[in-house]
């Protein structure tokens, strides 16, 4: 047989937990065309002697969305070894836009997004007309996507706080079933963000009806990650039930120093669920520091979801209303603890720098600092937050349920641009991370390892023909050195690609070649 590409002599590791063999593959187009334990000749011969050869990654928790809109090489993933990315997650997405309201939705992408010069939302209103341009420009890896349902929501009612209307529902779910038709995968809440947080349970489970019908996903990032997580998680899971929905829990952590410990309880409220029957599971990104705007320190009741309104009445915010702002600042780690990633500003001004270190400067107090630099963000500056402890992201981390996820955003690595700021080292090295932590703590077989990565988020999320090495699957193929592979990328020094990763192929085209970029952008839309 004439293969264009041939993979010799790697342990081939299949994704579905199954033994991992020393095998042979064998290419055709995007393909798998043959497995065999005979030496295969192709046009392309790639030596896999030594490494491991597996399913190409699948990042479950993206926040790609705009990449495509880049001129950019957005290869901070595929530097990680994942092919396929999933966007529109924590309800924060850019389509579909909903007559009425558009105005209010393209403010809310730019304060959720970097945007490209001269985007032009209004020229991509739905699912199909992003894959159209998925199609014509090409990507680096393919791309799925949730709904968010903060689009959904901002289309009916705008950023009012009021409940929504049988009429508002109505609205949101022909939007929703309008995705589905063009192959969205699911969709998301953002619990945390307006107008998200405006979201009561009962119109959390309508929604999630519509994605019941159409057996698709629910993905959450939950109404609370800190001292009330417990609640949230509980609130979910009864969304869940009465939904009779597939649920994915978002990032699952625990922040603040007086809630760690609480991993065993949270997992036996999970396995209790799953045990009556609930499909719900999580994702899980390695690290102890998350990542999100500054916004998320002002409660519901201080910060509505108009950023002008709220900086203009800055004056006004009361004594009571700075205590709950500072008890906020102190449950993500406190001044010296938030890092700001990025401004916006012109040179990402304060980027790199802790609020305590801006505090100093500015001879400013922590809430003083925060007004600050949300005034002259306009709202947009995003902070790394030192929030979480090991022994829970290892509990987490070690469920058999569990998945995977970088909540992260392809980014350029090798064409650094101050544009990007300094992002949380998720962007870049949560995959090779993780591999180094199994590696080093030995928490699973490398069939599960793998499995965790590639198969199981490609069930979880439907998604057919890949995260498994299959004959007539599509060619999507990580190769790299098991006892080498490691994260370089810190939060110091983001922009670095990590080590091990050597070959990446995408729909059968080499994207990664001994471990550098080859250029070629291979990915496509995917539903």
């Amino acid at each position: 047989m004439n293969y264009d590409i041939v993979i010799n002599n790697g342990l081939v590791v299949f994704g579905n937990e199954n033994q991992a063999e020393f095998l042979n593959l064998g290419i055709i187009s995007d393909k798998i065309v043959d497995i065999s334990k005979e030496k295969l000749i192709g046009k392309k011969n790639i030596d896999a002697n030594g490494k491991i050869v597996s399913p190409g990654f699948i990042d479950p928790h993206c926040h790609s969305d705009l990449s495509v809109f880049f001129d950019y090489e957005m290869t901070s993933k595929i530097f990680q070894g994942v092919t396929t990315e999933i966007n529109g997650n924590c309800g924060i997405g850019m389509i579909p836009t909903i007559a009425g309201h558009e105005k209010e939705l393209k403010k809310y992408v730019i304060d959720h997004f970097l945007t490209p010069k001269d985007f032009k939302l209004e020229e991509y209103r739905d699912l199909n007309s992003l894959k159209d341009v998925i199609t014509t420009k090409k990507t680096v890896t393919n791309q799925g996507y949730l709904v968010g349902t903060g689009c959904l929501r901002v289309g009916a009612k705008g950023f009012r706080t009021d409940e929504v209307t049988k009429l508002d529902l109505e609205i949101m779910a022909e939007a929703l079933r309008k995705e589905f038709s063009a192959g969205a995968l699911g969709v998301s809440f953002g619990l945390i963000y307006q107008p998200g947080n405006f979201m009561l349970k009962d119109e959390i489970i309508e929604i999630m009806k519509v994605v019941a019908e159409n057996d698709k996903i629910t993905s959450f990032h939950m109404r609370n990650e800190g001292e009330n997580i417990i609640e949230a998680i509980k609130e979910v899971i009864d969304c869940a039930e009465k939904s009779k929905c597939k649920t994915n829990i978002s990032h699952l952590k625990i922040m603040s120093k007086n809630n760690w410990g609480k991993s065993k309880e949270i997992l036996q409220l999970l396995e209790d669920a799953r045990n009556k029957g609930l499909k719900i599971t999580y994702d899980q990104y390695p690290y102890m520091a998350t990542s999100t705007t500054l916004m998320v320190l002002f409660p519901q009741e201080i910060f509505n979801g108009n950023i002008e309104e709220f900086i203009t009445n800055i004056s006004k915010i009361t004594a009571e209303d700075r205590k709950k702002i500072l008890a906020n600042i102190n449950s993500r780690g406190g001044s010296k603890n938030i890092l700001i990633s990025n401004t916006f500003l012109p040179n990402n001004k304060y980027s790199g720098k802790t609020v305590e270190d801006i505090m100093q400067e500015m001879k400013l107090n922590e809430v003083d600092t925060i007004l600050l630099l949300v005034k002259e963000t306009q709202g947009r500056a995003k902070a790394i937050y030192f929030s979480m402890c090991e022994e829970d992201m290892d509990n987490f981390m070690k469920c058999s349920y569990s998945v995977i996820g970088s909540d992260g955003s392809s980014i350029p690595i090798e064409n650094i641009n101050s544009l990007f700021g300094k992002p949380h080292p998720r962007n870049l090295g949560t995959f090779p991370k993780f591999i180094k932590l199994n590696r080093e703590k030995q928490l699973f077989s490398i069939e599960v390892m793998i499995n965790k990565i590639t198969k199981r988020t490609a069930d979880l999320y439907c998604i057919k023909d890949r995260g498994e090495i299959k004959i007539g699957n599509y060619a999507d193929i990580t190769i790299f050195d098991y006892n080498n592979v490691e994260d370089i990328s810190t939060f110091e020094n983001p922009f670095q690609k990590s080590k091990g990763i050597e070959y990446v192929i995408v729909n059968g085209k080499i994207v990664v070649e001994n471990g550098n970029y080859t250029g070629i952008k291979a990915g496509i839309f995917i539903d």
